[in-house]
C-alpha cells in the first residue's frame, strides 16, 4: 500500500507482509486440502468421520461405493442419509454416546455376496462443532475374498477329517476283529485283510492328493523347476499305466495328438493328464470309450478329454471343481475317487495361466477341455 507519509511506511510494510503471509498460508492450506482429498479418494478402504450429532464430516469415495450412495457429499448430512444399515448406525451411535469402539462384519445390502469389515473407533476432539465433543471414525474394508478363503479352509479341514475318518474307522474295526481271535474262518480273515489293504490304499491316495493340492496352492505364484514336457508322450504313458483298468472295464481309448511341448514342471503336467484320463475311465460305462485330443492353437495348446460315461447333472456342474465335491458319493468311493482330482486339475491350469471348461450331459458323457499358453 503506497503512502504519502513516511511515518506510516512501517505500518504499510507490516500490512503488506501480513497479506503475503496470509496468502501463502491460504495457498498451503488449499494444497494440503487437495492432497488430503486425493489421498482419501484414492483409498481402497472406506472412511467416514461423524461428529457428536451423527453428522457426516468426511466421507470418501470408497465408503460411498460400499454404502451404495451416489449422491454428492454434503457436510452436515446425518449418517442416516447415507445408509440404512441398522447395525452400522447403532454401532456408530454407541461410539458417539458411550465411547465404545467396535469391530464386526457386515454384508453389503447393495452388492450381493460382498462382506465388509467395519471398524468403528470412538474419538474426542475440540475441533468438532460445540467444542470438545465425541465423534467416531468408521473404517470399512472389503474382506469378501478373505472370508471366502477362511470358509474354504474350514470346509477343507472338515471334509478331509471326514474322508480320513471313514477308512481309519474301517481299518480299526477289521483289525480289532482279527486281533481278538473272534474270526477263525480263513476266507473271512483273507477278506478282512483285503479290506484293510484297500482302505489303507484309499487313505494313502487321499493324503497324496491333499499334499499335492497344498503344494500347488503354496506355489501358485512360483514358476518352479520348469522344463520342456512333451505332452503326447505323457498322454501315451498315462494310457499305458491305465491299461489294467481299461481292460477290466472294456473301455477303448482314441488319441489324436500333435507333437506339443510345454515349458512346465513335469510332475504337474503328469498330474493334470493323469487326473483327466483317470476320471474319464472311472466314471465311464462298461464298454465305453475315451477320446483324447491334443492340438496347437493360436499362442497355446488345447487338451480335450471326452468320455461316454455317466455324465454330470447340470445343477452340479458349477461345483464340480470344488474340493471333495462328488456328484455320486457312493460311486466315487467305490471306484477309489478322493474328490480332489478336478480341483487339482483346476489349480494346475490356473498356475500356468490357462482355462478349463466342462461340457456334460447325464448318461451321455463328459468333455473337459484345457487350454494353456505355450509362452
Amino acid at each position: 500500500l503506497p503512502s504519502e507519509y513516511d511515518e506510516l511506511q512501517p505500518i504499510t510494510d507490516t500490512i503488506n507482509s501480513l497479506t503475503r503471509h496470509i496468502s501463502d498460508t491460504m495457498r498451503e492450506l488449499s494444497d494440503q486440502r487437495h492432497k488430503t482429498d486425493y489421498l482419501l479418494s484414492s483409498m481402497e478402504d472406506g472412511l467416514i468421520l461423524v461428529d457428536n450429532e451423527m453428522r457426516v464430516l468426511q466421507l470418501n469415495g470408497a465408503a460411498q461405493r460400499f454404502l451404495g450412495e451416489n449422491k454428492p457429499v454434503e457436510d452436515g448430512r446425518n449418517l442416516l442419509r447415507y445408509t440404512h444399515q441398522l447395525k452400522l448406525i447403532d454401532a456408530v451411535q454407541s461410539a458417539v454416546d458411550n465411547g465404545v469402539s467396535s469391530l464386526f462384519d457386515l454384508e453389503s445390502s447393495d452388492h450381493e455376496g460382498m462382506v465388509l469389515s467395519v471398524h468403528i473407533t470412538a474419538i474426542q476432539s475440540d475441533w468438532m462443532a460445540g467444542g470438545k465433543a465425541n465423534g467416531a471414525v468408521v473404517l470399512i474394508t472389503d474382506v469378501t475374498r478373505d472370508r471366502q478363503v477362511q470358509r474354504m479352509r474350514s470346509e477343507f479341514v472338515a471334509n478331509a477329517s471326514h474322508e480320513l475318518k471313514t477308512p481309519i474307522t474301517s481299518i480299526g474295526g477289521f483289525a480289532e476283529l482279527l486281533t481278538t481271535g473272534v474270526v477263525n474262518d480263513p476266507d473271512k480273515v483273507r477278506d478282512y485283510l483285503a479290506r484293510i489293504q484297500s482302505e489303507t490304499a484309499r487313505m494313502a491316495a487321499l493324503i497324496d492328493d491333499i499334499l499335492r493340492l497344498s503344494c500347488l496352492e503354496n506355489s501358485a505364484g512360483e514358476p518352479g523347476d520348469r522344463q520342456p514336457v512333451p505332452l503326447r508322450g505323457l498322454i501315451e504313458e498315462t494310457i499305458a499305466n491305465l491299461q489294467p483298468q481299461l481292460e477290466a472295464r472294456h473301455v477303448t481309448v482314441k488319441v489324436d495328438a500333435q507333437d506339443v511341448t510345454v515349458q512346465a514342471v513335469s510332475d504337474e503336467m503328469k498330474t493334470l493328464v493323469q487326473n483327466l484320463l483317470d476320471n474319464a475311465v472311472k466314471y465311464n460305462r462298461d464298454g465305453g470309450s475315451v477320446s483324447v485330443l491334443l492340438q496347437r492353437q493360436a499362442g497355446g495348446l488345447r487338451l480335450e478329454v471326452a468320455d461316454t460315461g455317466i455324465g454330470i447333472p447340470y445343477e452340479d456342474q458349477p461345483r464340480i471343481f470344488e474340493r471333495f465335491y462328488r456328484v455320486d458319493k457312493g460311486r466315487s468311493r467305490k471306484v477309489g475317487g478322493t474328490g480332489l482330482g478336478l480341483s487339482i486339475v483346476k489349480h494346475v491350469v490356473a498356475k500356468y495361466g490357462g482355462e478349463i471348461s466342462l461340457k456334460s450331459a447325464v448318461n451321455k458323457g463328459t468333455t473337459i477341455a484345457v487350454t494353456l499358453p505355450l509362452s
